[in-house]
């Protein structure tokens, strides 16, 4: 049988360092850390959250936010299914957000229709027709990919 090895002496191992604060201000330091961490949760979460959805059927939504009401989503999505962006059979989102810069359409498109030159002329004049179920012009109309990147900015007037 082995024999169990000892332990080594104390006075050979080495020191932990030892923090220069004192401890209220590592507490302090701790809460600022903490509070950065959260905040900047709560910011990324803001700024991926689309807003409150309206599902219109099951493949059509309609996210809405700021001060966007769910009438006027309603009301988008029914103007969008009138210019046949919206039909029953095919998957489509789009995003209303209003708030102090104005009103904002978002459209989730393929890149195809940011890429094409011809597009801008289609998308400026679905924005024409769209507008008045969000209030008029001006609006912003945002093509944007599945991530809601915008991909293109077209101002209607």
């Amino acid at each position: 049988m082995r024999p169990m090895p000892q332990d080594p002496p104390q006075e050979n191992l080495p020191q932990l360092p030892r923090s220069h604060l004192p401890p209220g201000r590592r507490l302090v330091g701790l809460l600022i850390g903490l509070a950065i961490i959260i905040g900047g949760g709560l910011a990324l979460l803001w700024y991926w959250y689309p807003g409150r959805e309206l599902k219109l059927n099951k493949n059509q939504s309609v996210y809405y936010s700021g001060r966007a009401t769910p009438d006027e989503a309603r009301a988008l999505g029914e103007a969008l299914r009138k210019v046949g962006w919206f039909d029953d059979d095919r998957q489509a989102t789009a995003l209303l957000r209003k708030d102090k810069t104005g009103t904002t359409v978002s459209l989730v498109t393929s890149p195809e229709s940011w890429k094409e030159a011809q597009a801008e002329e289609f998308f400026r004049e679905l924005g024409r027709k769209i507008a008045p179920s969000v209030g008029d012009p001006p609006i912003t109309l945002d093509l944007v990919d599945p991530y809601r990147r915008v991909k293109k900015r077209i101002r209607i007037d």
